[in-house]
């Protein structure tokens, strides 16, 4: 399996990946050869592989990168070769990469193995206190990309606001396993409206991307917010619509309809 972390600088990445691996030594974070600069702390491989300019160049030119990215003024790809060799050892490999990168590493690597793609998200407000508070030079430079970022999230399967770093990662322990078996609905799925779920359907199949199915996760579980008629449209195409994770007290004993696989 192989999980894309992505959302913005500050999001929360690297510590949710880090506690992720603290607790289940199966996840595995997917080095990444990069050309910015080793920051204090960072240790060769865990997560990036530091290299010249020249030498990455070089690299794409051999065809090695899954995939690469231009961003911040760096150079960041993925290797074929490292992405296999953990993939053969079935851990469950886990990457942080940018909004670009992940929907085209996903596409590549559909056919090798299960892929989960995660949005982190937070308010802009609290996403600049993060990067002062950890020193960030760049302040400017990553708000400006926080826009088009957040404009990208609705390609993802999942958008979790990272606002406590237990509880998302507790998510993200859940929706390794979940299935179309594991969604709720309060609607009795028989009686959904067709021309709703057929609208949906064909803007789907048309490429278009839908605005999130609004979920709450708990015990395992997904219990539908809204967009009932959305996710079924999804399981008819086969083509996968944005989850937003959202905190809400609800009665599951409400939620009696299950989908089937």
């Amino acid at each position: 399996m192989f999980i894309i972390l992505s959302g913005s600088s500050g999001a929360g990445k690297n510590t949710v990946i880090n506690e992720l691996q603290r607790n289940n030594e199966n996840f595995v974070l997917m080095p990444t050869y990069t050309t910015r600069e080793k920051r204090e702390g960072e240790v060769e491989g865990k997560p990036y592989f530091y290299i010249e300019k020249e030498v990455f160049q070089d690299k794409i030119k051999n065809s090695e990168f899954i995939e690469h990215e231009f961003i911040h003024n760096n150079y960041y790809g993925s290797s074929y070769l490292i992405f296999d060799d953990y993939i053969r050892k079935g851990n469950i490999l886990i990457k942080d990469i940018g909004v670009e990168g992940a929907q085209n590493l996903s596409k590549k690597l559909a056919d090798r193995t299960k892929i989960i793609k995660v949005f982190l998200t937070v308010k802009k407000g609290e996403l600049k206190n993060r990067l002062i508070g950890r020193g960030e030079k760049q302040i400017k430079l990553r708000l400006g990309r926080y826009n088009y970022e957040q404009k990208q999230l609705n390609k993802f399967d999942y958008i979790i606001y990272n606002e406590d770093l237990l509880e998302t990662t507790a998510l993200i322990n859940s929706l390794i396993n979940l299935e179309n078996k594991d969604f709720y609905s309060k609607k009795d799925l028989s009686k959904l409206s067709k021309y709703k779920v057929k609208y949906y359907a064909n803007k789907l199949t048309a490429g278009k991307n839908l605005s999130p199915i609004k979920i709450v996760v708990k015990d395992n579980k997904a219990y539908i917010v809204s967009g009932v008629e959305k996710l079924m449209a999804s399981i008819i195409t086969n083509i996968p619509v944005a989850k937003l994770i959202v905190k809400k007290d609800i009665k599951v004993e409400k939620y009696k309809y299950q989908f089937e696989n």
